[in-house]
């Protein structure tokens, strides 16, 4: 869904400048696609908390925790095994 979304925003703003929308329009079109996406995002997190918490008993400040403890581990790991492209296509799939 977040690929796809940012699919639709290229097309998105592209159409909007192609037709001739003021900067002021096409920035508050980025802005909306921008929460959008925040807001995603936000709802993916709190759904991956929540079935943790019902179906493993961790609740999300032990969530936290484990994720901080492995994260800066992982992005070493995918900072010297990858490029910036190779890494995103890592994550996604």
């Amino acid at each position: 869904m977040i690929l796809q979304m940012g699919v639709i925003a290229s097309a998105l703003v592209g159409k909007a400048m192609r037709s001739g929308a003021s900067p002021e329009a096409v920035s508050a079109l980025i802005k909306a696609i921008f929460w959008n996406l925040a807001l995603m995002m936000y709802s993916y997190q709190v759904v991956r908390r929540k079935s943790l918490k019902r179906t493993a008993g961790i609740g999300e400040k032990l969530f936290e925790r484990l994720v901080a403890i492995s994260a800066r581990e992982i992005y070493e790991e995918l900072a010297s095994q990858y490029s910036a492209g190779q890494a995103l296509r890592a994550l996604t799939s």
